[in-house]
């Protein structure tokens, strides 16, 4: 387990710095920088702009600029932003949260609605209620989640005069309000989760019910529904487990339109405007903590196969 665990650190490492190679050519291959930006609407002066520029360090040779932006990674120090002149570090920590409580909440509700729904849809095979249990997750894997956001702002505000909460308040400052905030948003994202998981649920589930453990099970005696919870509920979850985590990984790096729509001012949102400002270092480091959580994510779900289920542990 010990040799599992490293091995898949050390490729995680090699994914990791990847990603920063990656994102450091990326950023610099936009068209325009942020000192363009910066001049665009005040107009220059001859010689100003690539006097900025070297203010800023942009005119540094690039391999210069990536080594530096690589020894600020590894201290977590990522300098300050190009445009706001803010510290960066501060401004994920800020952002971060805002992000994790939007996608774990939608996380919650996703596998608590999709779940439940997956293990009833198998159960019940082939009756008018799967049929519509199935087309309703299709449905709701099928249409944007930025069009239903866009929906849910605009239909109640046209019909009934009412629109729901938009920005941010802390839950230290005001739980309820910050519920509020988050509910809408948070079950927008929902949709999509909740859907697959119950269609992946139910696709394993029917595998499971088939198998002669299953018959075995019967032919003891045990009733239908602790063949289901601890039989075949167990043996199901493990693809489920996988699906969930991925989609746990779209949820915080997908949110950046849902933040937009109801004024979240999460990673998302800063992604998109330093994006739009040609601010480098901020671009750079969210995607970087982006990539670092889908990493950490993928070797989460790695080892809680064993945890689900005893067979996929490795010695």
């Amino acid at each position: 387990m010990a040799n599992y665990i490293a091995g898949r650190l050390l490729l995680s490492s090699v994914t990791i710095f990847l990603v920063m190679v990656i994102v450091f050519v990326s950023v610099r291959l936009m068209p325009g920088d942020i000192v363009d930006q910066f001049l665009q609407d005040t107009g220059s002066q001859p010689g100003q702009a690539e006097e900025l520029r070297d203010h800023l360090g942009l005119n540094d040779p690039l391999p210069e600029q990536f080594v530096r932006f690589v020894g600020g990674a590894v201290r977590l120090d990522f300098g300050e932003s190009l445009w706001t002149g803010e510290e960066i570090r501060g401004l994920l920590i800020d952002r971060m949260g805002i992000t994790f409580e939007l996608g774990a909440l939608a996380l919650i509700m996703g596998v608590v609605v999709g779940i439940p729904l997956g293990v009833f849809s198998a159960v019940k095979q082939s009756t008018p209620l799967d049929y519509i249990l199935r087309s309703i997750a299709i449905l709701g894997i099928s249409i944007p989640y930025f069009w239903i956001a866009i929906v849910t702002i605009a239909v109640p505000a046209y019909y009934w005069k009412w629109a729901p909460p938009i920005g941010h308040v802390s839950i230290l400052t005001d739980p309820i309000a910050n519920l509020e905030h988050y509910l809408l948003p948070a079950f927008v994202l929902s949709i999509s989760l909740a859907g697959a998981t119950m269609r992946m649920l139910r696709a394993t589930m029917l595998e499971v019910l088939r198998l002669d453990f299953m018959r075995t099970a019967s032919a003891k005696g045990l009733s239908r529904s602790v063949q289901i919870r601890r039989h075949a509920l167990r043996n199901a979850l493990i693809p489920v487990i996988t699906l969930i985590g991925l989609r746990f990984v779209f949820l915080l790096s997908g949110s950046a339109i849902i933040e937009q729509v109801y004024g979240l001012p999460g990673l998302g949102q800063l992604l998109l405007s330093s994006i739009s400002h040609r601010d480098y270092q901020v671009v750079q480091a969210v995607t970087l903590l982006v990539a670092f959580i889908i990493v950490l994510t993928n070797l989460l779900v790695d080892l809680s196969y064993g945890l689900i289920d005893p067979r996929t542990r490795i010695s």
